[in-house]
């Protein structure tokens, strides 16, 4: 997802600008979905909620992870 931050402001609303140095691990997240999601899109090791690390990708941008559960809403009200 290429999102200019003035169209992620609009889709997300707040300050999104001041997650864009946080990311998720799957274990965070109970949703099957979202985990599937963190792993398609995992991009960095260490998870900045529950500290988790690892020699793989196992994190994904929070952003990114927000940005995918407003689309599905948005898929989901239509």
């Amino acid at each position: 997802m290429d999102y200019s931050w003035k169209e992620i402001h609009e889709r997300l609303g707040g300050n999104p600008e001041s997650h864009k140095d946080e990311y998720v691990c799957i274990d965070c997240v109970e949703d099957d979905g979202l985990r599937g999601f963190i792993e398609r899109e995992a991009c960095v090791a260490p998870c900045m909620f529950c500290d988790a690390e690892s020699p793989n990708l196992i994190a994904a941008s929070l952003i990114e992870v927000l940005l995918y559960i407003n689309e599905c809403l948005g898929v989901i009200s239509q």
